[in-house]
């Protein structure tokens, strides 16, 4: 990470500000979100291997922040064994991480949220309890998402906004899972040696953004959640899509 060379584009600081109160927003919204807007901005500055650190970081630190108040809405018979798969799967994201092209990553991201945008608009539901190989499954799938990219949240949003679930439990358990897969990505990277001062610099600097960015969404989901939860969630998904869609594309 070049630093000095980024303290010459105030804007691009500026944005990535921005960016990462505006996640932790739809973090405390949503459930998910903490890299959403931030890991497209930071990938305009950094590489995917240098964001996805930072990102985990502070994923751990946000289900900290709120799990006191989480923990009485989590539906423990679906994240167990989500939490356990996950685990797993993220150190294999991780070794993947830093073994691809950096636009592959990207692109492969963008591909994967608009088609859980697709699913999600088509109106698809289930409504049975899940079976458990689905939880492993889709925990599974979401770690190694995470651990490639910062960014495991496609899998779990289909999985609970398609799903018989409150927009509490949906909320409160992915919130959970995130913090349980950055914890065992963080720890894999940390091992081989990828996680430097300055990651860790970073990520206690962009917490407290995030942090009070959280509190604004957690206000605005006790508000409106009950009725607007799945068109923010499918919308920010949309988002999230097209950019890393342009971003896969931009030269340099």
């Amino acid at each position: 990470m070049d630093y000095a060379a980024l303290s010459q584009y105030p804007g691009w600081i500026a944005a990535a500000l921005v960016a990462i109160f505006l996640s932790g927003v739809l973090r405390g919204f949503s459930g998910f979100g903490a890299s959403l807007f931030s890991v497209p901005v930071l990938s305009l500055m950094f590489a995917p291997s240098d964001v996805a650190p930072i990102m985990m970081g502070v994923q751990i630190l946000s289900g900290l922040q709120t799990f006191s108040s989480d923990r009485h809405f989590i539906d423990w018979s679906c994240v167990t064994p989500m939490a356990l798969a996950s685990s797993v799967t993220a150190i294999i994201g991780v070794l993947a991480l830093i073994k691809v092209d950096t636009d592959q990553v990207r692109l492969v991201m963008s591909l994967i949220v608009s088609a859980t945008v697709v699913i999600l608009v088509s109106g698809w539901r289930y409504h049975r309890a899940p079976h458990v190989g689905t939880s492993l499954g889709v925990g599974a799938t979401s770690g190694l998402l995470n651990g490639f990219s910062a960014m495991g949240g496609p899998p779990l949003i289909a999985f609970f906004l398609g799903g018989p679930f409150m927009p509490a439990t949906s909320r409160s358990s992915m919130t959970f899972l995130f913090m349980v897969q950055g914890a065992a990505s963080l720890a894999c990277i940390a091992v081989i040696g990828r996680v430097g001062v300055e990651s860790f610099l970073t990520m206690i600097a962009v917490f407290p953004l995030m942090a009070a960015g959280t509190v604004v969404g957690t206000s605005l989901f006790h508000a409106i959640g009950s009725t607007h939860y799945r068109f923010v969630s499918i919308t920010a998904l949309g988002i999230l899509a097209v950019s890393l869609a342009i971003r896969a594309g931009w030269p340099g």
